[in-house]
């Protein structure tokens, strides 16, 4: 039986996750204490609020250095918005350092490229790597919902797996690196199309 683990730090909405891996038939069990790792064959980090308040809370309940290394072993991994860019060293946000495991930074909307802030609602994306385990079944212009004011930079663009165009903006909206999944968009609230994100990243190996 595999367990897809979902890391309670207070700072998301669990429980829209929880009831979407269920709808896809996958074993969801929340996570709230890092030695509960071990138990799991795969992590999703969810997220909404601010950088800085979500690596306190993480760093409070001891899971910075377990959850890199669950990651750094190889295990599949799924960041969701704000868990998106926790992966990054550093955000415009706050003053805490991100987690380091992915190269790149988090950047405000500049107002002089997007008039509307935050970014809210349903937007198609374009995908740019359909190697990624993410996009099996999926043609070029999926809808997903959005609810951010922040967005990732990424170093290695090569990382990238598929990017949006907001006003006069485009930026990375989903990578992959290996075992590392991340997206900005939330599948959890992203009907069909979002749920077919998360049955393919139960699916991972």
């Amino acid at each position: 039986m595999e367990l897809i683990g979902i890391i309670d730090y207070q700072m998301s909405n669990l429980y829209s996750v929880y009831k979407a891996i269920e709808e896809v038939n996958g074993i969801p069990k929340i996570i709230s204490n890092p030695k509960e790792l071990k138990t799991i064959s795969k992590v999703i980090l969810p997220g909404v609020g601010s950088f800085d308040s979500a690596l306190h809370s993480l760093q409070n309940k001891n899971f910075i250095e377990p959850l890199k290394t669950y990651i750094k072993n190889g295990m599949p991994f799924l960041g969701i918005c704000l868990g998106f860019q926790l992966l990054m060293q550093s955000s415009e946000e706050g003053k805490s350092e991100g987690l380091g495991i992915v190269r790149g930074r988090v950047k405000k909307f500049d107002k002089e490229l997007v008039k509307n802030i935050p970014h809210i609602g349903w937007n198609s994306i374009q995908i740019t790597n359909y190697n990624s385990p993410l996009w099996v079944n999926f043609n070029t212009s999926p809808w997903f919902y959005f609810i951010h004011s922040y967005y990732v930079y990424l170093d290695n663009k090569n990382i990238e797996s598929a990017f949006v165009q907001y006003d006069n903006l485009s930026f990375t909206v989903a990578m992959s690196l290996d075992n590392i999944m991340a997206v900005q968009f939330h599948p959890e609230k992203s009907s069909q199309s979002g749920l077919m994100i998360l049955k393919n990243f139960t699916k991972m190996s």
